[in-house]
Order: C-alpha cells, then sequence, then structure tokens
C-alpha cells in the first residue's frame, strides 16, 4: 500500500492540523498515533483520546502504533511493507528512528521553535523554556527529520513573538496556526516536486534539557518575581502547572498571576518572603523578596492561605 501524505501525531493540535489540511484539499492518507494501550503508559500533556476515531470517520487510514520508539515488530513491519510519499510529525515524544524516516521517499517533516536560533536551542521542552527564560520571540522552525535530534535542513522558520504576560497556551496557538500555514506550503511544494531546504550551521552551543512537573517548583525568595511569573506562565496548561509548598507541606498549584501594583498595606513589610499577606476574590497576594505577586487562580481556596509562608 503506498500513502501519499502522512501525519504522526497523538495531540488535540494534531487533529486541529488534519482538520484544517482536509479544508485545504491536502487530505492525509494515514495517520500514525500511539495505541490506546501505549497512550496509557506515558504522560502527554494534551493528548486526543479519540484521534484515531476523528481519522477513520474522516476516511483515512490509521496505524496504531505500539510505542513511541516505532520498534516494535509489528510497526517495523507495516513501515518496511508499506511505501510513503511525505510524512508530517507533530509533538511526537520521541526521535523518530531511521528505518522509519527512510521509508519516506520526501523525509518527515517537523517543527521545533525556541528563543534561540538554529543550531542553539535544540532539545526538549523548547517553548517552556523560551518563557522561562523571559524570552520576548521564538523562532519556529519547520525542519526535515534526521536520526539526530534536531538537525535536519529547514524549509521554513517564522518568529512568533511572545507578549509579556502570555501563557504557554497561547503560545502554542501561535504556533499552531504558524504549523498550518507552513504545512500547506510544504505539501504543495511536495505536490510540485519542489522542497527547497537550508542545511544548518555547525553544532550547537547551547542545548534544552528536558523539564518534568517537579521542576516547576516556585521558590519565592529564591526566584524573584520575574522568574516565578515566567515559571507559572510557562508551567501552565496543558501542562502540570508551577506549585509552591507551604511550611506545612501542603503542595499549592498556581495557574495564573501577575505583578502587583496596587495599594499597599504597612502591615505587609515586615512580612517574610514567601508569605501569602492577603486574599479576596479566589486570589492570593504573595510577598516575594523584590515585589508583590497576584495569584489569580490557584488550586485551593486563597483565603485559607493568609498568613501561610511558602517554603
Amino acid at each position: 500500500m503506498r500513502y501519499d501524505i502522512t501525519v504522526l501525531g497523538n495531540h488535540q493540535s494534531t487533529m486541529a492540523l488534519v482538520e484544517s489540511l482536509i479544508r485545504d484539499d491536502l487530505k492525509p492518507d494515514l495517520i500514525v498515533t500511539l495505541s490506546r494501550e501505549a497512550r496509557a503508559k506515558v504522560n502527554i500533556a494534551g493528548a486526543s483520546s479519540d484521534l484515531a476515531e476523528f481519522a477513520r470517520d474522516s476516511g483515512i487510514a490509521v496505524h496504531e502504533c505500539d510505542g513511541y520508539r516505532l520498534v516494535a515488530e509489528r510497526d517495523r513491519a507495516f513501515f518496511q511493507e508499506n511505501a510513503f510519499g511525505i510524512g508530517v510529525c507533530t509533538d511526537w515524544q520521541h526521535l523518530i528512528p531511521g528505518h522509519v524516516l527512510d521509508a519516506f521517499e520526501q523525509g518527515v517533516f517537523g517543527f521545533h521553535g525556541s528563543l534561540m536560533a538554529f543550531p542553539n536551542g535544540r532539545g526538549r521542552s523548547p517553548f517552556n523554556w523560551s518563557i522561562r527564560l523571559g524570552g520576548k520571540s521564538v523562532l519556529h522552525n519547520c525542519f526535515r527529520y534526521t536520526e539526530g535530534a534536531d538537525e535536519g535542513g529547514v524549509f521554513n522558520t517564522t518568529e512568533i513573538p511572545i507578549a509579556p504576560e502570555e501563557p504557554i497556551r497561547t503560545l502554542q496557538f501561535k504556533a499552531l496556526i504558524d504549523s498550518r500555514v507552513t504545512i500547506r506550503r510544504l505539501l504543495r511544494a511536495y505536490r510540485g516536486g519542489a522542497i527547497e531546504l537550508t542545511p544548518q550551521p555547525g553544532s550547537a552551543g547551547v542545548w534544552l534539557p528536558k523539564l518534568t512537573p517537579a521542576d516547576s517548583l516556585l521558590e519565592f525568595e529564591a526566584m524573584g518575581i520575574e522568574m516565578a511569573l515566567n515559571l507559572i506562565r510557562a508551567s501552565s496548561r496543558p501542562f502540570a502547572g508551577a506549585y509552591g509548598v507551604t511550611a506545612g507541606g501542603e503542595q499549592v498549584t498556581v495557574w495564573r498571576a501577575g505583578r502587583y501594583d496596587g495599594p499597599l498595606d504597612p502591615q505587609w513589610e515586615d512580612a517574610a518572603p514567601g508569605t501569602v499577606v492577603a486574599a479576596a476574590l479566589d486570589s492570593a497576594l504573595i510577598k516575594c523578596r523584590d515585589g508583590l505577586l497576584l495569584a489569580t487562580e490557584i488550586s485551593i481556596d486563597a483565603e485559607r492561605l493568609v498568613g501561610v509562608r511558602f517554603s
């Protein structure tokens, strides 16, 4: 069997991409996604549980694979026994092995965006890092995959601005729009027989390590308010959220916050950094070493935190 256009992915954004391709008369022939059993073994932020069902209802073939690595016997056989034109990959949380990449006549393309220009900024969790590090924009690259991480020739780069108080979901939305536009161009270039790629410069000087939920701990005194706010923005939905731990050991997740610039109560002056000095209307005001952070969306009743100090 030959599949001209293949989309690999597991997320809600994958489904949105496929919907846009159908509207643009670029309907994929195949969706490659994790099986329900494989998906249950991994933690996927923003995963779609009905991508395979949606594809079948849309008349698109589906291969539900046994794992991200695509090395199970059944997955190997699928890519050996069929022919493929071009692949588009979205939010695949592992490098695609060479035996799969080699099965595609024109290769597999995906995206990587960080605040640094290639070859720097390769690695894991790039959008999260871009916000954590105070980036003003990300360079969103569409490139051809190789067995090395983020090393292939670049088809297109779009600079996407990051607004000062923007949460990561908004940045993901902007990137999704860019992905739709760029993939439309890529697939039309493929059908026209002329995909032009720009080779990347040499080896990367800055590599981004993977982030886990444990890396989103808020330490108000050590971080300062700007770093804390960036961490909250970078860890917000669809991720697990930034969190503080009270002196009593309770974990409190902060989904949204901003810098407080309202009236001050003189009694707050002597409070230690990390102390909740006021709360009302589901919001908590937390003293940092260099300002006041207003948490406007948190995981517990804000008013019972008054006087509590985060460790």
